[in-house]
């Protein structure tokens, strides 16, 4: 496998077969500070990658058949880690400085909980499996996708007071907490093909809301 690295300390290592990777192979890696490994057969990433006080601007290993991530990740600043379409069944421990993460597309099954993300902006993990998501310090959370999961609640999102995008589409959520009232910055909030029967009255107060999406639940005219 040939790894080309770029003078920006840029590595791209995109649509090749490659399954693993040697230990000559990764000491150019460890060398990078942004690394793109998308579209190959990797099972798993080395933890050499990741080791402790460095620094990663980007890491993407999108489209490959990852099943984990090293624990070591979490040792390491990285500003996006994009992980989506790969086979993924736990959320790994954010590294330091993460502002992006990306497990969309993964078999993310069952209950997850997500702590430690003090700088994170933007999580996406639509297209999983989830039936309930605990987040635990994300006070810096703009955007979040959940959507195509199956869900019967939203997470609290109360302690995420910059969130402006709530992306919850495909999910089994019946009913809305009042916690969304603690979002005074939320502008659009996507609730389509859920099972919504009731059209809450508090959303009134969600002043900076633009874009609300409700089509395909249960509401009837007599309770909106």
């Amino acid at each position: 496998m040939h790894t080309p690295m770029f003078d920006d300390g840029t590595v791209v290592l995109r649509g090749s077969d490659a399954s693993e990777m040697s230990a000559p192979e990764t000491e150019v890696l460890i060398k990078a500070r942004e690394l793109d490994l998308c579209g190959n057969l990797l099972t798993a990433l080395p933890p050499a990658l990741f080791v402790e006080g460095d620094s990663w601007k980007e890491v993407a290993a999108c489209r490959n058949k990852l099943e984990s991530v090293p624990e070591t990740v979490g040792r390491v600043r990285c500003s996006k880690l994009q992980l989506q379409h790969n086979l993924i069944t736990a959320i790994p421990k954010p590294p330091a400085g993460l502002q992006l993460l990306d497990l969309s597309s993964n078999v993310l099954r069952g209950s997850h909980k997500l702590d430690s993300a003090d700088e994170l902006r933007t999580l996406r993990l639509q297209d999983n499996g989830l039936t309930e998501l605990q987040l635990v310090g994300a006070p810096s959370l703009a955007s979040i996708d959940l959507s195509r999961n199956q869900l019967a609640q939203l997470p609290d999102l109360s302690r995420s007071e910059r969130l402006g995008k709530v992306l919850a589409a495909h999910n089994r959520l019946p009913c809305l907490p009042h916690q969304l009232l603690e979002l005074p910055h939320l502008v659009e909030l996507d609730l389509s093909f859920n099972h919504l029967y009731v059209l809450p009255t508090f959303l009134d107060g969600l002043r900076a809301l633009r874009r609300l999406a409700l089509q395909h639940n249960r509401l009837s005219r007599h309770r909106l």
